[in-house]
């Protein structure tokens, strides 16, 4: 098996819902936010490893589908509240420069 022959169906879910909240909003993040926000939001959800899409299609119950989706935007909300209530570690002088 090769690296990258599995992900956890999460990740793409997370950045879809992202990518929707920064479309309907008027402030603009930087790539590091949207990182953090993303990390976030993954650590509240559990894992989901699948290896094809077609595999979520066949197996997953419409239901399922629904509450996956509902608990995605609820955990974006609250990364979104999160990282924009607390200021990133390097302004304190930890972490990664750039």
């Amino acid at each position: 098996m090769e690296k990258g022959e599995i992900f956890n169906n999460y990740e793409s879910l997370v950045f879809g819902e992202i990518d929707k909240t920064l479309a309907s909003g008027d402030k603009t993040y930087t790539r590091d936010t949207i990182s953090d926000i993303a990390c976030v939001a993954l650590n509240q959800l559990p894992s989901h490893y699948i290896r094809f899409n077609i595999d979520l299609a066949l197996y997953m119950e419409f239901d399922e589908k629904i509450q996956t989706e509902k608990n995605v935007a609820v955990s974006v909300k609250k990364a979104f509240e999160t990282v924009s209530s607390k200021p990133r570690l390097h302004t304190w002088g930890f972490g990664r420069w750039e």
